[in-house]
């Protein structure tokens, strides 16, 4: 009885590990750039630029903007 409960798991495991190096390979999808978005996008930028100041530690951030 454990021989055919070890052979399971067994198969089990390879057919998981089959699966799991087929289930993403090679999906990648070519998407058509066009610049006259490139513009539009640079306008909604919100993103605050700076650098780390000294106070910054472990949990806090002290950033530096200009």
């Amino acid at each position: 009885m454990m021989m055919k409960n070890k052979k399971t798991v067994v198969m089990a495991m390879a057919c998981t590990a089959m699966l799991m190096m087929s289930g993403c390979g090679g999906k990648t999808k070519q998407v058509a750039f066009d610049s006259s978005n490139a513009q539009s996008i640079e306008d909604v930028d919100s993103t605050i630029y700076g650098i780390c100041g000294d106070g910054t530690a472990m949990n806090t951030l002290q950033l530096a903007t200009r």
